[in-house]
């Protein structure tokens, strides 16, 4: 569906999405052999992420890219209102 302000959105969690329950979800390695440190890290640009927005009891697609506002993913990451798909899960595979 899309909203009056011409953003797309869901009524219903999409099939496959779950509530974000590691912050580094968002990141890759710049080189897999090194460690986890801000230094060897990237945004996962592309990546589309679901913002539930507790207000209108609607879900947002995003994708991340370089202008994403990274304070604000963490804000909705606390208020436990982010999902991600479990298809592009690469820290917890156990899901």
């Amino acid at each position: 569906m899309v909203n009056d302000n011409g953003l797309e959105y869901y009524t219903e969690l999409p099939a496959n999405y779950i509530l974000m329950d590691n912050l580094w979800e968002l990141f890759k390695l710049k080189d897999p052999t090194k460690e986890k440190i801000m230094s060897n890290i990237e945004l996962r640009k592309g990546l589309i992420l679901i913002l539930y927005n507790p207000q209108t009891k609607e879900y947002y697609p995003r994708y991340l890219s370089e202008s994403t506002d990274r304070k604000n993913l963490e804000k909705y990451f606390n208020d436990m209102n982010l999902y991600i798909c479990k298809d592009d899960l690469i820290w917890n595979k156990s899901v």
